[in-house]
């Protein structure tokens, strides 16, 4: 049976207007501000309906803000659950003394932000450190917070170097899966530029840096596609740019259109992006031989493939 989806409504006080949400929700919460950080970025976190991942948003008196999922209140196991710098089981895929390859999950940063909370720079040390290992590690290529899946990290200042080079000589081939709204009938090659176009949003702009896209659908239906991504360029939020820009938004991409609730009558949020970095393939920086990496597939994207009856089963 599903576990029972609760609601926990905060009301925000006069005395508590202009509070930032991320203080607001560690107050109300009793949690840390370090975890009420982790939800707000797990979009458990709404603000008159919808979800809300601006840590920094000062909140009028009035406003509800709702808490979706287990009471934060019921003690410190909620809280040990909600931590998302806890390392998932499967989160190293593949280590020598040159490279580590690890899982990604979603919504979790690749590197610390300044507000110093988990990321893949403080969580996979952690394992390493466990295993007796030394930790010290250099972040190469990044995933936007919201996607999933395979990314390499150097051990050494020279696999840094050389893995740099594959990543910025295209030497590197990344595939990707994404769950859409509406219906890809045929492959595309997407070859639109792309610049920032206000705070974190990017979009297919004239003059922006040139950014090649293949896709192509795997499961289509009228309303989703689960299609496969395969970029040449690597631009900031570049295939949900480009999927976007045909008017085929990722589901539960909020930034860029995509529907935020699957399911008829109580409508069930989805928690981020559906975007999952699939296959890694790159020369090893040291021997040079061609190695390739594959990530399974998160529980949260199949369960969103299965509700638009868009899942592959071959893809387990």
């Amino acid at each position: 049976m599903a576990e029972e989806r609760k609601i926990t409504r905060w009301v925000v006080a006069t005395e508590q207007a202009g509070t930032r949400l991320d203080k607001f929700v560690a107050e109300r919460g009793a949690v840390s501000r370090r975890i009420a950080r982790t939800w707000i970025g797990a979009g458990r976190i709404h603000v008159k309906g919808r979800v809300l991942r601006v840590l920094t948003r000062p909140l009028r008196a009035g406003t509800v803000v709702e808490f979706i999922g287990q009471e934060p209140e019921t003690g410190a196991a909620s809280v040990r659950e909600d931590r998302s710098d806890r390392a998932p089981d499967n989160l190293i895929l593949y280590r020598d003394r040159d490279i580590v390859v690890v899982n990604k999950p979603g919504n979790l940063l690749s590197e610390t932000d300044r507000f110093g909370g988990p990321s893949l720079e403080t969580v996979v040390p952690r394992v390493l450190e466990a295993a007796g290992e030394r930790s010290r590690l250099w972040l190469v290529h990044r995933l936007d917070a919201v996607t999933s899946g395979v990314l390499v990290m150097a051990r050494t200042s020279s696999a840094a170097r050389e893995l740099n080079a594959v990543f910025r000589e295209a030497r590197a081939t990344k595939t990707y899966l994404a769950l859409v709204a509406g219906y890809l009938r045929k492959g595309r090659d997407i070859d639109a530029p792309i610049a920032r176009v206000k705070g974190t949003r990017h979009g297919v702009v004239s003059g922006g840096k040139p950014s090649h896209t293949h896709v192509a659908p795997l499961v289509g239906s009228r309303e989703a596609t689960l299609v496969r991504a395969t970029p040449t360029t690597g631009r900031t939020h570049q295939i949900r740019v480009h999927l976007a820009s045909l008017e085929l938004p990722l589901i539960g991409d909020q930034l860029y259109g995509g529907p935020r609730y699957r399911g008829e009558g109580p409508k069930v949020p989805i928690g981020r992006a559906m975007l999952h970095a699939r296959r890694l393939k790159l020369p090893h920086p040291r021997t040079g031989e061609m190695m390739t990496f594959e990530a399974p597939i998160p529980p949260d994207f199949e369960e969103v493939a299965r509700a638009f009856e868009i899942w592959e089963p071959s893809l387990s």
